[in-house]
């Protein structure tokens, strides 16, 4: 290693790597990076310096390193990463990388630190053990058959978790053990399964695997657990870019916060609060096969993310709760039950048959839902346009438009007529 690599290193507790250092320093060895791509003018990054700073003096694993690389000067390796945003968080260890999405505090990084550095699959000899994993959330369990040597379904559920460990947890176990933790007797062997405390395993017999993408979209569309808590980093992956469906309950942990005209300091959303009343009745539909293909199931703390409800779905704190249908892909859209404030889960049922069915009208998001916002702008100001309800919204903007395009073309063509004394003045000399 040269001097100038050294001093890359030692010279601070977060390494500087460019092109002249990062091949010998991090995709040569064994060594564990975390590599952060920023750039200087970044706020974000800003903000994330000093705890990887704090972060890189406290590592105690071995063979674990910190690193940064400014995508304004090191325009190859960017390029080498594909980074397309900032600061954007890498791990990786020689040819193996995995992206980090997730919290940007010290603790959450350090546990995905924690995680890469572990085995990708965690080898299950007690069901104490597996109450550990659980702890995590959820756990996709290979059940091994007995006698049966390490197939293709094996090695393709090894290669999964090691690509997918930085943000999932995955187990084996031997025959023995797989009936108990499944409380599935004589469950036909070898098996994956999807495991999640106080909630029924998901099955996928490993002998029907046809295509090897198919188990890897079976642990996609199955990582989530009954029902997420959303935040800033998992709700894109909850809306998916496909043509799934988000059914999200809104609620309140403080509601008389509501009603107070500065408001209080409200309690975070917990486990109590959404594990009884209109909360349970959303977990017995999100239990429903009917649903669970079509629907990922969340709650929201609408004290938390009172700005953005406001803003985007025009709902106040005094509607909460509320249940809420989104729609992700490239243009996402909403649609609110406006009666659930006192819903049951068959009402939720009822409901979400109609979004399933095509039957409510969906709102879009950013500059396709211009339409709806100024419908709803002009409707607070003139209820009567109420009755105009039942048309497309954008037929208001389609009137707008041509109304525009009218005064501009009668604009262009207008001619004033001449002042009196003018006329008269030309008449004279003419």
């Amino acid at each position: 290693m040269g001097l100038m690599t050294v001093l890359a290193v030692e010279g601070s507790s977060v390494a500087v790597l460019d092109g002249s250092n990062f091949d010998e320093l991090v995709t040569s060895t064994d060594t564990l990076w975390l590599v952060k791509f920023y750039a200087p003018w970044c706020g974000h990054c800003k903000r994330l310096a000093p705890v990887l700073d704090e972060l890189a003096t406290e590592l105690m694993e071995p063979n674990t390193r910190i690193g940064k690389v400014d995508c304004t000067v090191e325009s190859a390796l960017k390029s080498r990463y594909d980074v397309s945003g900032y600061p954007t968080l890498i791990l990786t260890r020689g040819v193996e990388q995995w992206q980090y999405d997730g919290q940007r505090t010290k603790e959450a990084i350090h546990e995905v630190i924690e995680r890469v550095s572990r085995p990708a699959v965690s080898e299950l000899h007690s069901k104490a053990e597996l109450e550990d994993l659980l702890k995590r959330g959820v756990v996709f369990l290979l059940g091994r058959a007995e006698g049966v040597a390490a197939g293709p379904g094996h090695e393709l559920f090894n290669q999964i978790a090691q690509a997918r460990k930085h943000t999932e947890t995955f187990a084996s176990a031997p025959p023995a053990l797989v009936d108990s933790f499944l409380r599935t007797p004589n469950a036909e062997l070898p098996l994956v399964a999807k495991l999640e405390k106080g909630e029924a395993p998901a099955l996928l017999q490993l002998g029907s695997i046809d295509t090897p993408g198919a188990l890897s979209d079976w642990v996609n569309d199955h990582r989530f657990p009954l029902t997420s808590l959303v935040d800033r980093h998992n709700f894109g992956d909850l809306l998916g870019k496909g043509s799934s469906y988000l059914a999200m309950l809104v609620l309140d942990p403080e509601p008389s916060c509501a009603s107070q005209p500065d408001g209080c300091e409200s309690r975070p959303l917990d486990s109590d609060l959404t594990s009884s009343g209109i909360a349970a009745e959303l977990r017995a539909v999100a239990r429903d096969e009917e649903f669970s293909a079509s629907f990922r199931f969340a709650f929201m703390d609408g004290a938390k993310w009172g700005p953005y409800l406001e803003h985007n779905h025009r709902l106040s704190r005094a509607q909460l709760p509320m249940l809420m249908v989104m729609r992700g892909g490239s243009s996402r859209s909403f649609v609110c039950d406006l009666n659930s404030s006192a819903v049951d889960a068959e009402s939720i049922r009822s409901f979400l048959r109609d979004v399933s069915a095509g039957q409510l009208r969906f709102e879009y998001l950013g500059a396709w839902g211009l339409p709806d916002r100024w419908w709803h702008f002009f409707l607070a100001y003139v209820p009567q346009l109420a009755v105009l309800d039942v048309l497309p919204h954008y037929s208001l903007t389609v009137l707008l438009g041509l109304t525009v395009l009218y005064l501009v073309y009668k604009l262009l063509m207008y001619e004033p007529e001449p002042h009196p004394a003018y006329a008269q003045r030309s008449t004279k000399t003419d």
